[in-house]
């Protein structure tokens, strides 16, 4: 199908972007503060995001939903340049809330691509993690021959590259639905916390506890994601709820205290959250703007959580203990995420 083909395109060139900068990033960040302190920089552009899926929505009714997605990509871009060429940390910091724009294409991407049939979301998001093959080796080469700043220069370029394919996209009239917060919204949210209480945290850690360089950090990162896109196309071709299994594998995330090689396990983050997205009911870019917020709440309490400790290993045992307990929950009781 053309829609999806494009949509997929936008996300593989969106895809190269996001796996060339994100291993680097809390790497980077020290650069500008104490590490123990660079939560803090993912608390702030989460606060940022938590609105940006409910603003997308409304501005699809008003713009369309393509403009919307389209708009949302490009000014992203602005933001890694920004970034690429912060003086301090306060530069960094608004470089990193403006690259977080992507969020208002977000519900509007989610609801089109459910109006294609089901399982297109983790298809494409399966997709999408195909540069991560080879992007965060490419991203640690650069950062260790070049300096880290190129890092997120390109970035940014391929960012705006992700806004061209949109601009072939049929605009699409999305069923209407209601920005609400319900009770059963709340799994959503904590399926993120475990993730986003490790995610400063992991790449930093192998490289601080085992001296690597940013090239091999990128090599570990690329077997993750290859790992994470493995689970994804699973959950994808057969109907099974996979969920309560990703989340009992990150929960073994701790042994990469043991041995770097077991950071692979960290990639499962990639199918936990298209596993929620595809039991949504509501398909409008308002039900997934809803989602979206809810899941940035889910983000930024992970993060705080983090910040507050001060200790990584802390952190990554703490969502363990998460991961263990919610994959055990959905097993037993069989819950789907029914939003």
């Amino acid at each position: 199908m053309k829609k999806v083909g494009l949509i997929t395109l936008s996300w593989v060139f969106w895809g190269i972007s996001y796996y060339f900068s994100y291993p680097f990033i809390s790497i980077y960040t020290t650069s500008f503060i104490s590490s123990q302190y660079v939560s803090l920089l993912y608390v702030l552009f989460t606060l940022f995001a938590i609105p940006m899926p409910v603003l997308g929505a409304k501005t699809s009714r008003s713009i369309g939903v393509v403009k919307t997605m389209w708009l949302g990509m490009f000014i992203s871009g602005f933001g890694y340049l920004i970034v690429a060429f912060a003086k301090d940390f306060t530069e960094l910091a608004i470089g990193f809330i403006i690259s977080y724009t992507t969020f208002l294409s977000l519900p509007n991407f989610y609801s089109y691509m459910s109006s294609c049939g089901k399982g297109v979301i983790a298809r494409v998001w399966g997709f999408s993690i195909l540069p991560s093959l080879f992007t965060p080796v490419i991203g640690g080469f650069l950062a260790d021959y070049f300096g880290i700043r190129l890092v997120f220069l390109v970035a940014g370029v391929f960012n705006w590259v992700s806004s061209v394919p949109i601009l072939f996209l049929e605009e699409k009239v999305l069923p209407r639905g209601k920005i609400t917060f319900s009770r059963n919204s709340l799994i959503p949210i904590l399926v993120i916390f475990p993730i986003s209480l490790v995610f400063p945290y992991v790449y930093l850690e192998i490289k601080t506890i085992y001296n690597l360089n940013d090239f091999f950090v990128g090599v570990l990162a690329t077997l993750a994601e290859i790992f994470g896109m493995f689970l994804t196309f699973i959950s994808s071709y057969i109907r099974r709820p996979f969920l309560p299994v990703y989340l009992a594998i990150f929960s073994f995330l701790p042994l990469m205290l043991v041995s770097p090689f077991f950071s692979v396990l960290f990639g499962s983050w990639e199918a936990i959250i298209p596993s929620a997205l595809e039991e949504v009911d509501n398909k409008s870019p308002e039900t997934y703007a809803s989602i979206n917020s809810l899941q940035q709440i889910g983000w930024l309490m992970g993060f705080i959580a983090s910040a507050i400790s001060f200790s990584p290993a802390l952190s990554i045992f703490i969502s363990s203990g998460v991961s263990l307990t919610l994959a055990l929950f959905l097993f037993l009781t069989g819950r789907e995420l029914k939003l």
